[in-house]
């Protein structure tokens, strides 16, 4: 399934998260596969952010390569969703994982 059915699948209701985290092997995913569906997660009352919480910068080129990763889910689960991959990645940094 594309990107694009993966955000209308979400804003439709037929899912809970769409998360993308970086692979570590150099590629950055490209704002035509994700600026469409984040308009339609957001028109749809979710949230999209990057893994850090902040909002994706489509605004940098051709590639979302300043944002780590992201995350998009609806309005009740999102900040759950955040505070999980933030404390995996404080598992990860500490060498837990």
């Amino acid at each position: 399934m594309d990107s694009q059915a993966k955000y209308c699948a979400l804003a439709r209701g037929d899912g809970g998260v769409y998360l993308r985290m970086p692979t570590g092997v150099g590629y950055k995913e490209k704002i035509w596969d994700h600026a469409p569906g984040s308009v339609l997660v957001e028109e749809a009352g979710g949230i999209i952010t990057d893994s850090r919480g902040e909002p994706l910068d489509f605004g940098l080129g051709r590639t979302l390569g300043e944002n780590y990763g992201f995350i998009a889910a609806g309005k009740e689960v999102h900040s759950r969703v955040l505070e999980a991959v933030r404390k995996a990645k404080e598992e990860e940094q500490a060498g837990k994982i």
